[in-house]
């Protein structure tokens, strides 16, 4: 009898920590949970941890933060410079803000405490393994990697999630369903099963969004998940290689237009009176402060003015990782610009394939500060103000999050699943703490897509409140400003 090879590890992740107890219960419980497609390096030395890198990089590397010779802090500052490219988390039994900003700030992608129960181990896999499946390219380029259909089902179903993946494109539009990892039926137009899931694969530019889970009409589907997304693919792959004239869509069932013909030889249209000059509108310059262009790696192109050109860099890096998950949790499309709005200036940051842009500009001379002078409010307070505050045209979904990382939604129909609003308002929340450390100190993110904006605004005591506009809302931003106020003023 012949025995099949193993399939070999998919990522290789390291863990630090001087604790030898420690890194053995990691190897066993992280070997179990990925069934083995993980190769854990465990090193109790950072020196050998960077050696091992010099020579054989990893996937991603956890870290501890109370560490003899080295702490973790000034390691993760270490491997930001010599690996930026390399995903950093850190995992810690000793958290606090302070230390959470500090690692954000010096390159962690995460910022997690060790588990004191054994389902904790689980959540901890789950989120190295969602940093693993999207980790961003070399330099600044993760920002615009796009998330595709198959990535999003993987993620679901090697999560064990049940939820209905609502998939659109052009006229097509129809509904895969996910139970306990298992895709179990698939929808369109009259298609059903798998004909129906190959369909919806096949859409090409496709919009996606995830909704909880319901019990579907039907169950059609019973293969492993992994053979049908290999199976689409190969009729996807198949159906590329047709003729234009195989590959044509059937005639639309909507009246054809008649055909245009050329004007009689005679005919002169009348010409539209002249409008007036209109006069030269005067257009006010922003005073620019400052400027930072970098390449795809880190390096600087081009400075003006930039006295903290180390933390804009980080910052870029920080920014290029945490953007798509966001738009995946949030559907948001593709990442365009952030905005950061302070007492006295407002900044843009722009990243692409090419590398990351900063440009601040000083507010006007006048121009009144938002910033957040209010006390403490009850839970009860927030709750009335988000049920009753004016929504914002455009307003798809708003919620406050507590700095005891609970959460008020403006109603009890969320479009978006709780985890998914709970690890997208911790990533807005770690980019102000990441600024924060970066001596700025923001009044207003305002997070722009392709699809939708994201707005935020933090008080004083840690309460975070985030707003998602659909395209037409970014009309309203001027509005947003005096809702973020009343906000900030509870």
């Amino acid at each position: 009898m012949v025995m099949s090879a193993a399939a070999p590890p998919r990522y290789r992740v390291m863990f630090v920590d001087d604790s030898a107890d420690f890194l053995q219960l990691v190897r066993e419980v992280m070997t179990d949970l990925s069934g083995g497609t993980w190769e854990i390096l465990c090193f109790e030395s950072t020196a050998r941890a960077f050696a091992r890198l010099q020579e054989q990089p990893a996937d991603l590397v956890v870290v501890d933060i109370e560490m003899e010779v080295m702490d973790g802090i000034q390691f993760l500052s270490l491997l930001s410079r010599g690996h930026p490219q390399i995903p950093k988390v850190t995992l810690t039994g000793s958290p606090s803000e302070a230390r959470r900003a500090a690692c954000l700030a010096n390159g962690a992608e995460l910022f997690l405490q060790k588990p004191t129960r054994p389902e904790g181990w689980q959540q901890v896999y789950f989120a190295l393994n969602e940093l693993l499946r999207f980790q961003p390219e070399p330099g600044f380029r993760g920002v615009l990697r796009r998330v595709g259909l198959e990535d999003v089902l993987q993620m679901e179903c090697l999560a064990r999630n049940s939820s209905v993946l609502e998939v659109a494109g052009g006229a097509v539009q129809g509904e895969i369903f996910v139970e306990d990892g298992q895709i179990i039926h698939a929808q369109v137009d009259a298609l059903q099963g798998e004909a129906a899931f190959n369909r919806l694969l096949a859409i090409a530019g496709g919009r996606f969004n995830l909704r909880p889970f319901v019990e579907p009409p039907a169950r059609t589907i019973a293969g492993q998940w992994e053979f049908l997304l290999m199976e689409a693919a190969r009729q996807r792959d198949e159906a590329k290689q047709t003729t234009p004239e195989e590959a044509a869509e059937p005639a639309s069932e909507l009246p054809s237009a008649p055909p245009l013909t050329a004007p009689p030889p005679d005919f002169a249209p009348t010409p539209a009176p002249a409008a007036p000059p209109a006069p030269p509108a005067m257009v006010e310059r922003p005073d620019i402060t400052e400027m930072l262009v970098c390449s795809s790696h880190g390096e600087v192109l081009h400075e003006w003015q930039c006295p903290q050109r180390p933390n804009w860099v980080t910052f870029f890096e920080f920014l290029s990782h945490q953007t798509p998950p966001l738009a995946h949790a949030l559907s948001l499309g593709e990442f365009d610009r952030l905005a950061i709005e302070t007492a006295t200036a407002c900044s843009t940051v722009l990243i692409s394939t090419a590398g990351g842009v900063l440009i601040t500009a000083r507010k006007p001379a006048g121009a009144s500060s938002r910033a957040s002078q209010a006390a403490a409010s009850t839970r009860e307070t927030l709750a009335a103000w988000l049920r009753q505050a004016t929504p914002l045209p455009g307003e798809l979904f708003r919620a406050v999050r507590l700095p005891n990382e609970t959460f008020l939604y403006d109603n009890d129909t969320a479009p978006y699943p709780p985890p998914a609003i709970a690890q997208s308002w911790r990533r807005i929340a770690d980019a102000w703490d990441v600024l924060t450390a970066h001596q700025v100190r923001p009044e207003s993110l305002t997070w722009s897509y392709q699809q939708a904006t994201l707005l935020s605004a933090r008080r004083t005591d840690g309460t975070l409140l985030g707003v998602v506009l659909s395209l037409p809302g970014r009309e309203a931003l001027p509005a947003a400003a005096a809702w973020l106020d009343e906000f900030r003023s509870l």
